[in-house]
């Protein structure tokens, strides 16, 4: 069984249904007076005419249709949102955890849209337009990894118009409303149990446009993954229909019996949870910093170690059992100058140059200033002792 225990808490509870959207359990959404389609389209589909005295009356179904949902990618491994604030964040394995009666406890199965928790040995069904999943920082992925060849996801509503020959037209009401997103995946291995998350967002806050997210998430109960070959997955849910002035971007995670399995979508969800650390480092640093004032003096504290996440340990095979690494930490808390102490293989060097980056900490503070201080710690490789 594989750990579901957090690394770190993040400040990013993920709502459903979303704010400011329309959302729906495969229902006719009600309507709100700045609910409108994204791209304003209104085909008018065929009529059938009938005669009402005077006025004739065509019956025709109006499509609000929208691709309102994107990625930032021509296909599934291509981004083209690039990291912009420094070296590229380090990967983020995900747990997710609900609220359950006053407990914060991980979401471990899903049953058709409706993720679990399990309490006494039993799942219980986190449901409701109140509830909110918080992300947390695990410690390691699942066992082998998910190649996604081809993703898309879309929203359609479909809309009865009353149409008079005089020109003058009535609103039917929606007669159908659906979203739908689709995957091609072919994974490393077999996995059981599995489900998936979409988390989406906007896409400004990913580009550093806004420091809100807006982010909710859907749930939703997947078949078993066949590891080798390509499996085909697609959902159906509820409308979902943004204000205006979002743009919507999506990620899945994927997981197995709880555990998130890793995936060549990784970098984007690593861009966006490092947004939030960061948005949260500046708070917490904020607050520290106003507390230690004037003659004041603080340690450097570290608060946000990210662990190491090797692709496979035969990349280790030619590394020392343990490295040392030196680098300072600047007044906003934040790793630079990162140096080894010996030659490492590239493989693993790039893993923990990564890694080591996205450290935060607590600066030292001396006489109310924060200060660059000058940092070595060293990093176990492999726990194993090779034999002579």
């Amino acid at each position: 069984m594989y750990s579901r225990k957090p690394y770190a808490p993040e400040d990013c509870a993920l709502p459903v249904p979303p704010p400011g959207c329309t959302a729906t359990k495969r229902s006719v959404p009600a309507r709100r007076a700045d609910a409108r389609p994204i791209l304003g389209l209104l085909v008018r589909g065929p009529f059938a005419t009938l005669a009402f005295g005077m006025k004739t009356l065509l019956l025709g179904l109006g499509i609000a249709a929208s691709c309102l949902l994107s990625v930032p990618a021509s296909a599934a491994g291509e981004l083209h949102v690039r990291w912009r604030s420094g070296p590229p964040p380090p990967l983020h394995p995900t747990l997710v955890y609900a609220d359950y009666k006053g407990q914060s406890l991980p979401v471990v199965s899903v049953s058709g849209e409706t993720p679990q928790v399990e309490v006494d040995g039993k799942y219980k069904g986190i449901a409701g337009r109140k509830a909110r999943f918080t992300p947390l920082r695990g410690s390691t992925f699942a066992p082998g990894m998910i190649e996604m060849k081809a993703m898309q996801a879309g929203s359609r509503r479909t809309d009865l118009v009353l149409m008079f020959s005089d020109g003058s037209n009535v609103s039917g009401g929606t007669i159908n409303a659906r979203s739908d997103f689709s995957a091609t995946v072919v994974p490393s291995q077999d996995y059981k149990d599995c489900y998936v998350a979409i988390v989406f967002y906007d896409q400004a806050f990913v580009e550093e446009r806004t420091d809100t997210h807006n982010a909710f998430v859907q749930f939703e109960k997947i078949k078993d993954l066949v590891g080798g070959k390509e499996n085909t997955i697609t959902l159906n849910f509820g409308y979902l229909e943004p204000r205006q002035d979002l743009q919507l971007g999506y990620f899945p995670l994927f997981f197995t019996n709880g555990v998130e399995i890793r995936s060549n979508q990784c970098e984007l969800t690593a861009q966006f949870f490092r947004r939030i650390e960061l948005i949260r480092h500046e708070a917490i640093l904020k607050a520290y910093c106003e507390k230690n004032t004037a003659t004041a003096s603080a340690k450097l504290e570290p608060y946000l170690r990210v662990p190491v996440l090797f692709p496979n340990k035969e990349v280790l095979v030619s590394a020392p059992a343990t490295t040392r690494v030196s680098f300072m930490v600047d007044a906003d808390g934040k790793v630079e100058s990162l140096q080894f102490e010996e030659a490492l293989p590239a493989a693993v060097s790039s893993v923990l140059t990564r890694t080591l980056n996205g450290w935060l900490f607590l600066p030292r503070i001396k006489a109310g200033r924060p200060e660059r201080t000058l940092v070595k710690v060293p990093v176990v490789l492999r726990t194993d002792t090779p034999a002579d």
